[in-house]
């Protein structure tokens, strides 16, 4: 989930004075990213008050950081601010920053990860793949943003470990006596199967709603 930053601020994190006047369509956009920002930090701010656990994915220097929502999750006791790159995940090539929001200590261990430079990459020792669109040979336009909608397959399977060793020590029971549930995760909701397929190698796979 990504909120858009382009017509935000630190001081007006839903949006900056006179955003009233933009295209219609850019407005509806700006709005909905606001909404799902928001709605995201309050479910997961309920879903740790009751003893549940959550995880929030965003951009690292997202400015949804300074919405009250999301404000009022951050500081309460027991949630934590993961940073890590993607590129430090098989298979992504891409030197994305990201931020993971989650009350689930495992997932502190199993995804910092963080690349030292833009230009090599730490886990291939080769260039990162540029974001630029670039026209293949064939003459279609590839835009390689569009693998940053889900997260990289390496990266789903070890918070899909986390979550389960979260689900058998801190939340005291066994994966099938949870229900996971993954919103705005994607077109397929990788993190969703991957919970699945590591829970289906131990007992039998919580239930999945994406």
């Amino acid at each position: 989930m990504c909120i858009r930053d382009s017509f935000r601020s630190e001081r007006f994190p839903r949006g900056l004075r006179g955003i009233g006047t933009l295209h219609a369509r850019v407005l509806r956009r700006v709005n909905e990213d606001t909404v799902k920002a928001e709605l995201a930090a309050e479910e997961c701010l309920i879903a740790h008050e009751r003893g549940r656990g959550f995880l929030l994915e965003h951009p690292r220097n997202t400015l949804a950081r300074f919405l009250p929502a999301w404000a009022r999750l951050l500081s309460r006791p027991g949630v934590y601010q993961v940073e890590y790159h993607r590129c430090m995940f098989e298979p992504c090539r891409l030197h994305k920053f990201q931020l993971l929001i989650t009350n689930m200590s495992e997932l502190v261990t199993a995804v910092s990860r963080t690349c030292s430079t833009r230009t090599v990459c730490a886990r291939t020792g080769e260039e990162h793949e540029s974001m630029t669109p670039r026209v293949g040979p064939t003459g279609c336009v590839f835009f390689p943003k569009v693998a940053l909608r889900e997260p990289p397959r390496e990266l789903c399977q070890l918070m899909a470990g986390a979550i389960l060793e979260w689900a058998r020590g801190d939340a005291g029971g066994e994966p099938s006596d949870y229900d996971f549930v993954e919103i705005f995760g994607g077109f397929r909701s990788p993190l969703t199967e991957a919970v699945r397929e590591a829970a289906s190698k131990g007992k039998e796979a919580p239930p999945a709603l994406a």
